[in-house]
């Protein structure tokens, strides 16, 4: 799907309405709101994908780091407390919003997820130096 933005400007250029980009084809009058409900609803759908797509990307990460942490603490014999886990918060926001960015644009997400991505990697730091 092309970034929805441009819809509009290419249904100008090609003198067809947005909803017949959507279907990809020329849409009778009697079929148009029937089309139209369906292209909302697709659209909605893909929206719903992308956000779910962004919290298992978040999930993933965090569960590689509890497992790297959890082994750091099996392996130096340390309590599983702190930093660290306090960390994977920031870690979890900091994919979620890397990866909403990455699906949605938007300079908002991106500049959430540096400071997320910044605190998660220095609590971790913060934990494996105080325990080391």
């Amino acid at each position: 799907m092309p970034d929805l933005s441009l819809l509009q400007p290419l249904s100008m250029i090609l003198r067809v309405r947005v909803n017949d980009l959507l279907s990809g084809v020329i849409i009778e009058e009697e079929q148009y709101r029937e089309k139209s409900e369906h292209n909302l609803m697709s659209i909605r759908d893909l929206a719903e994908l992308n956000y779910l797509k962004a919290i298992r990307a978040g999930l993933f990460g965090m569960l590689t780091v509890t497992a790297l942490l959890i082994i750091y603490c099996c392996v130096h014999g340390v309590d599983a407390v702190g930093y660290g886990f306090a960390g994977l918060l920031f870690v979890f926001s900091a994919i979620v919003y890397f990866f909403r960015y990455r699906m949605n644009g938007g300079r908002t997400l991106y500049l959430y997820a540096i400071p997320a991505a910044v605190a998660g990697i220095a609590n971790v730091i913060a934990f494996i130096v105080g325990t080391w």
